[in-house]
């Protein structure tokens, strides 16, 4: 049944990927499409956005499924659900505040996902700490970084709580976050 899913999940993915290459992707495969052109006229633009985050979305969630955290936690940040930095924190809230409602919708599932991306990715590198050399610096220095990243998404998941409608995802987002210290 796992196997059959996963198919499944391909076959959509796939499908919704070629619709947006095709008709949503100015000068992609057909040039510029009757679709485009009708959202353009009627000011809903933003949502060849939406579905080109969703998509990244479905990617970084199915890579980390997979294990894969570096590369889901990437593909997080791309779709625009996920500040790289602290200093990037204020400007990725603002723009959250502007996403179209299909992926604001998206955030109490994926801010969980990408803080275990950033736990996981945390826990192997931990593994190989003290390493001889520029190994054990590198290993620090990403070390470091991931627990900054980890900051950033809890202080970025406070930002966009405006109501406390995330307030469990933010308690457990902040919890991993200390595991990470």
């Amino acid at each position: 049944a796992n196997a059959d899913e996963s198919q499944r999940r391909l076959f959509w993915r796939g499908a919704a990927g070629r619709f947006h290459d095709t008709h949503l992707t100015p000068g992609g495969a057909t040039g510029r499409t009757g679709v485009l052109a009708s959202l353009e006229s009627s000011g809903d633009l933003g949502r060849v956005d939406a579905l080109r985050s969703l998509l990244e979305l479905t990617d970084a969630i199915d890579l980390a499924r997979s294990g894969e955290w570096e590369a889901a936690w990437e593909g997080m940040v791309r779709a625009g659900i996920a500040p790289a930095s602290e200093e990037e924190v204020p400007r990725r809230a603002q723009a959250f505040r502007s996403l179209d409602g299909s992926v604001r919708g998206t955030v109490d599932r994926v801010l969980p996902a990408a803080m275990e991306c950033l736990y996981r990715r945390h826990s192997e590198l931990k593994q190989r700490r003290g390493g001889p050399g520029a190994e054990g610096a590198t290993v620090e220095r990403r070390l470091g970084e991931l627990r900054g990243a980890a900051r950033a998404l809890v202080a970025f998941a406070g930002l966009i709580d405006q109501r406390g409608d995330l307030r469990d995802v933010n308690a457990k987002i902040a919890r991993m976050e200390a595991y990470m210290m």
